[in-house]
C-alpha cells in the first residue's frame, strides 16, 4: 500500500482534541478586559440621581431617551461601573433613582455619569463610600 501523498493527508488529517487550543475570540478577549477592569476600581459611591423632563419635551423624545439609557446602563454594568439601581418611593411625576457605582476616583464617576442619555435632565448627587470595619461582606471575604 502507497503512503498518502501530503494533499492527501492534510485533507484527512483531523487534530487531536488533546491538542486542541483555544483562540481569543472578540467576547473572550472582551471578558478578560472587563476583569482586569473591575479589579483596577476600588472605590464605590452612591449616587442619587433626580431626573426632571423639561415641560413640553415631545413623549416620543423621552421614550427613546429612556430606551438608549437602559442600553447604556447596560454597558456600564458590564464595564464594572454600575453595580446595583434602586428606585425608591417617590412623588407622581418625579423620577429619583439610587445606583451603586465603581470607578476609579469621583472625577471618573462624574465623567462615566455624562455618557447617560438622561444626563442632560439630571441633578446627581454623589457619596464616596468607604468600606466598614463591620461589615459583614467585608467578612466573607
Amino acid at each position: 500500500m502507497t503512503e498518502p501523498s501530503k494533499e492527501q493527508r492534510c485533507r484527512y488529517y483531523k487534530p487531536s482534541p488533546l491538542r486542541r487550543q483555544r483562540l481569543p475570540t472578540a467576547n473572550h478577549a472582551d471578558t478578560n478586559t472587563t476583569r482586569l477592569a473591575r479589579k483596577k476600581k476600588d472605590m464605590e459611591f452612591l449616587t442619587t440621581l433626580i431626573t426632571n423632563v423639561p415641560d413640553g419635551t415631545p413623549d416620543e423624545t423621552v421614550d427613546d431617551t429612556r430606551s438608549r439609557e437602559a442600553i447604556r446602563a447596560a454597558q456600564l454594568a458590564e464595564h464594572g461601573h454600575l453595580l446595583r439601581l434602586w428606585k425608591p418611593p417617590v412623588e407622581p411625576g418625579e423620577w429619583r433613582t439610587l445606583g451603586l457605582w465603581r470607578a476609579d476616583s469621583e472625577s471618573e464617576l462624574r465623567s462615566i455619569l455624562t455618557t447617560l442619555p438622561l444626563h442632560i435632565w439630571m441633578t446627581v448627587e454623589i457619596t464616596p463610600l468607604n468600606p466598614h470595619p463591620n461589615d459583614p461582606a467585608g467578612k466573607r471575604a
